[in-house]
């Protein structure tokens, strides 16, 4: 069964089915194009015109798949804009389902004539963008598989920063609570990445050192008066001011102007009680993600159970580890 325009002589129709649909939905492809830049256009065009084909986890009714139809009919068209026409910002998943359809045509390789590799890394980071994080991406994992089949540089060191936030000492697989609503073959393809690996455990040991290091500080240096001493009391060579990410980390408890000190004995009983590891990081074995959730507690226990101060260093710090993980971000 073809299904051409007058003006598009070269196209023709395919027919994709669901479960949810008696009837199929029809897509146009051009023949010349997915003879020419799909290692599989000439079975498809050979055996599948005019029988319906099934896509597995992909509904060809649905918006993102839709979606995802599009963004390779304007790649093998040699569009210049891939996003033409199209209507609703790129989501996770139209990303994802535009890489199934790259393994259903063949291979994402021979296509590369049409899709040049920066196009799909600025829509992945056009997605990250305005999440504001990776982390905050809902399915952000499937941007994973995106970026490995794409073979886009960079990505792979970017998802393992963001394990290093919610991975625990003895994981070896991609936690369980990241995957959300991905389905069971989504969830395989994302272990079978082997995006753990002892980088993430290195990424996360960094985080606790640096944490624990401002617990530290925070601990013996409570008040506002005595925190820049405590400051400058750290070694330099040791801080390194080079270091961003290490000095933003004990930065980010700098007060405000509305800081109250909070007393010593409140700060240390606290911590003990919801942190006891606050003195040997080594010995802490859950992830930032639980450790942020604990510290959380611990300010507001002090804040409200004991008459503390209604803004000060420890809800600075929470907030800003709350920058970079949060209970929601990584959930779907």
């Amino acid at each position: 069964m073809t299904h051409q325009t007058p003006n598009e002589s070269d196209e023709i129709g395919l027919c994709f089915i669901s479960d949810s649909r008696d009837f199929p939905m029809i897509y146009n492809f051009s023949m010349a194009r997915m003879r020419k830049a799909c290692p599989k256009g000439p079975r498809i065009l050979e055996e599948e015109v005019g029988r319906n084909i099934r896509l597995d986890g992909m509904d060809p009714f649905g918006e993102d798949e839709s979606v995802a139809f599009q963004l390779i009919r304007n790649m093998l068209n040699g569009e210049n804009n891939v996003i033409r026409g199209i209507k609703v910002p790129i989501s996770t998943r139209m990303l994802f389902y535009m890489s199934e359809l790259f393994i259903w045509l063949g291979n994402i390789a021979s296509i590369k004539l049409f899709v040049p590799r920066n196009t799909i890394s600025g829509l992945i980071d056009g997605i990250i963008h305005k999440a504001g994080s990776l982390n905050r991406v809902p399915e952000w994992p499937l941007l994973a598989i995106v970026a490995q089949r794409c073979e886009i540089p960079g990505f792979t060191k970017q998802c393992r920063d963001v394990l290093g936030l919610f991975c625990s000492s003895g994981d070896k697989e991609v936690p369980e609570k990241l995957r959300g609503r991905l389905s069971v073959r989504e969830w395989d393809l994302v272990k079978s990445l082997e995006l753990m690996c002892e980088e993430v455990h290195t990424i996360r040991r960094s985080y606790m050192e640096r944490i624990f290091e401002a617990l530290r500080i925070l601990c013996f240096q409570p008040t506002p008066q005595k925190f820049q001493n405590a400051m400058t009391d750290i070694d330099r060579d040791e801080l390194n001011l080079m270091d961003t990410e290490r000095s933003a980390m004990l930065l980010g408890m700098w007060p405000c102007s509305k800081c109250e000190g909070i007393p010593t004995g409140d700060l240390q009983r606290e911590l003990m009680q919801m942190v006891p590891w606050f003195t040997s990081p080594g010995s802490y074995l859950g992830s930032v993600e639980v450790l942020l959730n604990l510290l959380r507690q611990a300010e507001v226990n002090i804040r409200v159970h004991k008459d503390g101060p209604d803004c000060n260093q420890l809800r600075h710090f929470c907030k800003f580890l709350l920058q970079k993980v949060t209970s929601e971000a990584n959930i779907s």
